[in-house]
């Protein structure tokens, strides 16, 4: 089945998360992030970082007040990963378009690279179409080669750097941005009018 509410195939299910699912996605932020950046950033600052980002709290409010729009990914009945987008703010070099930030797309480490991750990104693309954005953007650690590889097969771009803080303790990002505007191509003598 698939509208811009609900994706389910081949047991992955992906749907708008609602304010009960706060806790599912604060325990899936603690652990991607945790997974990811155990090696980078060092144990005095992930803490508190885990501790603030991913409240249940802060998550409902943020769904109930309609601050974000969370994608909840199960794979069956497993919570294997989730998506946050946010139109809120915008870097300075996206401030003319009509751009959604992808501010989160995490996938549990046992998932990726089986077509997951790319296929949450997907349901996020395409809700975000349905709703007028003419470019997705975000913004990754440029040391992050798994993501930025994959950020690159779908088609973002580099648009600037960026300082993004854990606990206070700098790390340089890239701001990539997708133009989800469609484009048209016509051909020479193509046209049987």
């Amino acid at each position: 089945m698939h509208s811009f509410r609900h994706f389910s195939e081949a047991g992955l299910q992906i749907r708008l998360a609602e304010p009960a699912d706060a806790s599912i996605l604060a325990e899936l932020g603690r652990r991607t992030f945790l997974e990811t950046f155990y090696e980078v950033v060092p144990q005095h600052a992930m803490l508190p970082y885990l501790a603030a980002s991913f409240q249940k709290e802060k998550i409902t409010a943020e769904i109930e007040e309609k601050k974000a729009t969370y994608f909840l990914a199960n794979l069956k009945v497993t919570p294997i990963g989730y998506a946050k987008i946010r139109d809120d703010r915008q870097p300075e070099v996206l401030k003319d378009n009509m751009a959604v930030e992808l501010e989160r797309i995490y996938v549990l480490q046992n998932y990726i690279g089986k077509g997951m991750g790319r296929q949450l990104y997907q349901f996020v693309e395409n809700f975000s179409k349905n709703n007028d954005y003419a470019a997705l953007w975000l913004s990754v650690w440029q040391n992050n080669t798994v993501a930025l590889f994959f950020y690159e097969k779908l088609g973002f771009k580099p648009k600037q750097d960026y300082t993004f803080y854990v606990s206070g303790i700098p790390y340089q990002n890239l701001i990539l941005s997708k133009d989800l505007t469609p484009t048209v191509k016509f051909y020479k003598n193509e046209s049987k009018f």
